[in-house]
């Protein structure tokens, strides 16, 4: 059965795992968490853990745009390509994917901003806070909304992993592919 290797920062992916399913969870136990790094990372996990993109096994590092240059964007992208590592970037910031439980929200924006827009759903939301309990159950929405922001970009003919497509989020991605391996 192929594993996935899946580096996270924020989002307890922990919780949709089953016993048994082959997937592990890495969260990257260093201050070196500029993109090509977490990327870096990412390549060292999979020998670690032996892992074999090339026979099935998956590795995914999950990031933000935040401040990175679409020149980051593209070194950390065309780096996990070579190692066949699947990037799901959130643009601007992982509270995106947070909001998008609650709402469809298209409006080009900042961190500061989603923020304090999740904040009128989560108030008493904070980075550290595990939040899959209060928003498991609007996981589809979630994704849908992701999907459909995606889309709006792509028929734009806007490569998801710049600047540009703000907002979007590929968590979506990750979850789906947990869902669908973990039961």
């Amino acid at each position: 059965m192929p594993r996935s290797l899946l580096r996270v920062a924020l989002f307890d992916f922990k919780k949709f795992i089953k016993r048994g399913s082959g997937l592990k969870i890495v969260i990257p136990n260093t201050s070196r968490t500029d993109l090509i790094n977490l990327v870096k990372f990412t390549i060292k996990k999979c020998d670690e853990y032996g892992f074999d993109i090339t026979n099935g096994d998956r590795a995914y590092c999950v990031y933000d745009v935040n401040s990175n240059t679409n020149r980051d964007l593209t070194d950390a992208r065309k780096l996990a390509q070579e190692y066949k590592i699947k990037i799901c970037l959130s643009n601007p910031c992982f509270e995106l994917w947070y909001l998008l439980h609650y709402e469809l929200y298209s409006s080009r924006t900042g961190c500061t901003q989603l923020i304090d827009r999740l904040r009128c759903h989560i108030p008493n939301y904070r980075k550290s806070i595990d939040l899959y309990d209060l928003i498991e159950d609007k996981r589809q929405m979630a994704i849908k909304n992701a999907k459909y922001l995606n889309n709006i970009h792509d028929s734009s003919g806007r490569s998801l992993h710049t600047r540009e497509c703000n907002p979007s989020t590929q968590v979506f991605k990750i979850v789906e592919y947990i869902q669908r391996n973990s039961a």
